[in-house]
This record gives structure tokens, sequence and C-alpha cells, in this order.
């Protein structure tokens, strides 16, 4: 079991699926429809696609990204709250959870390079966003630094693991027990305050 999945196993159930891709879907979330799962990681990268999207970066993965690339392909969490890129091939649309998958890095990484390109010359690149309300851009450094952004505030992280256990130690409460359908508001308020107080 991966860093990831030890750190969302107190929502594992009999609920789980694993995709014939490897795309292991975590606590079916009914009331979000019939295709929801509370998260979803996807299968790890193959040694091709880092370096596709190493490319991309215009530098080497930091260690703590590439681990987390080698464990998820791109994750979805909390209900899509927490969306991390990852490469795909081919972009799906299907309602079938087993078609999942993540946000284009590329497409990602393009749109950063054009819409942020002094963050891009001081070395950041985007892997993923935290939307609720309001949108946190997800950010990574050369040296595996995680900065989450939103207007010119922003809360840093030493790398990828302790920005996802932060986050999910910080979202845990509000998806403990059943789900509840009036959580958002409490949840965007949440993780301004966080966020925006680091």
């Amino acid at each position: 079991m991966g860093k990831l999945e030890l750190l969302l196993a107190p929502w594992r159930s009999q609920s789980d699926c694993l995709t014939p891709a490897g795309d292991l879907l975590i606590r079916h979330w009914p009331s979000e429809g019939s295709g929801a799962y509370l998260h979803e990681l996807y299968a790890p990268i193959g040694s091709e696609q880092v370096a596709s999207l190493q490319d991309r970066f215009g530098f080497s993965l930091p260690v703590s990204y590439a681990d987390f690339l080698n464990e998820h392909n791109g994750a979805r969490l909390f209900l899509n709250t927490i969306s991390l890129s990852g490469v795909i091939d081919e972009v799906r649309r299907s309602v079938d959870p087993n078609d999942a998958q993540p946000v284009s890095a590329i497409d990602t990484l393009e749109f950063f390079l054009v819409s942020h390109s002094e963050r891009w010359a001081h070395g950041w690149r985007r892997i993923g966003e935290i939307t609720v309300n309001r949108q946190w851009s997800i950010e990574l450094n050369v040296v595996g630094t995680i900065a989450v952004v939103i207007d010119d505030r922003r809360s840093m992280f030493t790398d990828i693991w302790s920005f996802l256990t932060a986050s999910v130690d910080l979202l845990a409460p509000s998806f403990a027990g059943e789900p509840q359908r009036d959580i958002w508001d409490e949840i965007d308020d949440r993780l301004a305050i966080s966020f925006e107080r680091r």
C-alpha cells in the first residue's frame, strides 16, 4: 500500500473498486451519483510518460513528486475538491467510473505557461487545483516545494506528501460518516482559513 492509500485508509470500504486500468476508486458516494467515489487514485505511469512530463516541466522531477507519480498518475480527492493532474495519452469522455482519468498534466502546464508566465519563469509548475467555491492552484518547484496559491497569497509545503497529509487532515472531518449535501461552504471556509494563515 502506497503513502496516499495509507492516508486515505479511513475511507476504505467494500464499495471500493479497482478498475481494469488499475485505478483505485475509494468509497462509493451515492448521493453524488451512481459513478461517484470519494477518492480516485489513478494507476502509476511508466518511465516514458515520466520523461515526457519532465520535458514539459523543463527540469528533472523532484524526488517526492516522482515518488507520487510512481504510485499514482494523478488523483481526485474528496469528491474532486483536490485534483492532481496526470499524464494521459488520449482524453476520454465517459461517466463510467472504469473510464475515469486524471486532468491532463500537459494541458495544465500549457495553460499555466500562458496564463502565469512570470511564475513559470521563476520555476513554478501547476500540478493541480483545489476547488470548492474558490479555486486554489497547486504548484510545484524544482526542489519539490508545493505552493497552494490564490490571488497573491501562498501557503507553502515542503513536498507533495506534506501537502497531501495537511489536506487530508483538514478535510477529513467533513467526510467522516455518511455523505452530507450541505458541507461545501464549511469546506471552503476551512480551506481559506487554513491556507491563508500559513
